[in-house]
């Protein structure tokens, strides 16, 4: 509320000019003050100037009001105001620059079996072509991409990216801040599509290691098995799981929701170093011939904490941080 000529805000209360009190002519050396309460202050006449001075103040209108408000009392409470507000904004471009959005690292997943491709990341100009001649199984970055949407464009190699029909892949990825990712391009759902996946970078015990398995076929939920005990149950396409076990060599095979093996995604006797996050891409296709099923690797690094662990994998599902 903008403060007027009849308003004045003392503490808690809003005072009109004519609720400051009625000024009285008692006996000599004193005034009494009557109030809207119905009772009589005694004042001596130094207080009786100020009362009467405040009173024929708030009535003289705004500039006034002004005078009383730009008092030395208050004229301290202001300037440390300015003062703060100044401080502000020669912190504001700081501020701004510590909220701005971190970069992300991204990795490549080459998932689709047959097929070499150049990848473009931006758009499909010759400066825009981020990968040449990328085959199945291979693996690339970390690339470091700025927070946003990223349109990408996968091609057979040498092929003219701006033909739609050349087109393997036209899809946008929305890039969160400061992520680790990989994204792989697959057959999730029967066509040719990128799906990204977040990276598990956070420590492990030491002598331990993480293993994520991901699908990235075009093919039913199944199940994983370590050492014959099924660790991940029901595992769908396009999602992941991971599981933390000491470093060693383990038996690890694939198999169907109802128990059929899947003898072309299991890997069978695996060793599996420390202090890494080792990545299996379940890739290709059921259903076309042409893109047969198959397993492609990743490995990243992995700080580690000083506590050994000798206890049985627990398998982790975590859901892709978005399918743009």
């Amino acid at each position: 509320m903008l403060l007027g000529p009849r308003h004045l805000r003392f503490g808690q209360r809003i005072v009109g000019a004519t609720a400051v009190g009625t000024l009285s002519a008692p006996e000599s050396g004193s005034r009494r003050v009557r109030r809207g309460t119905g009772r009589t202050t005694t004042l001596s006449d130094a207080q009786g100037e100020r009362w009467r001075s405040n009173a024929h103040a708030l009535r003289s209108g705004p500039q006034s009001l002004k005078e009383i408000l730009m008092s030395k009392t208050l004229r301290r409470p202001l300037v440390a105001l300015a003062a703060l507000v100044a401080a502000l904004a020669l912190m504001m471009p700081m501020l701004s620059s510590s909220a701005a959005a971190a970069d992300s690292s991204v990795y490549i997943v080459h998932g689709i079996p047959g097929v070499a491709v150049d990848v473009y990341a931006g758009g499909t100009a010759p400066a825009d072509k981020a990968l040449t001649n990328f085959q199945y199984g291979d693996t690339a970055g970390p690339l470091t991409i700025p927070a946003g949407s990223l349109p990408v464009v996968v091609v057979a190699t040498g092929a003219d990216p701006t033909v739609p029909s050349n087109q393997v892949i036209n899809q946008t990825l929305t890039v969160p801040s400061g992520a680790n990712l990989s994204v792989v391009a697959g057959l999730v759902g029967g066509s040719p599509g990128l799906t990204p996946f977040v990276n598990d970078v956070s420590a492990v015990p030491e002598g331990s290691s993480r293993v994520t398995v991901r699908h990235a076929a075009d093919a039913p939920n199944v199940n994983v098995l370590v050492d014959g005990a099924i660790v991940i149950t029901g595992l769908a396409a396009g999602a992941q799981a991971s599981a933390v076990l000491p470093a060693g060599t383990y038996d690890i095979q694939v198999q169907l929701t109802d128990g059929t093996p899947v003898g072309a995604l299991s890997p069978g006797s695996v060793t599996i170093p420390a202090a890494k996050n080792v990545i299996v891409y379940a890739t290709g296709s059921v259903a076309n011939q042409s893109f047969p099923l198959g397993l492609v690797q990743q490995v990243l690094d992995v700080p580690v904490t000083a506590t050994t662990t000798t206890t049985a994998p627990i398998a982790v599902a975590i859901s892709p941080v978005f399918t743009g």
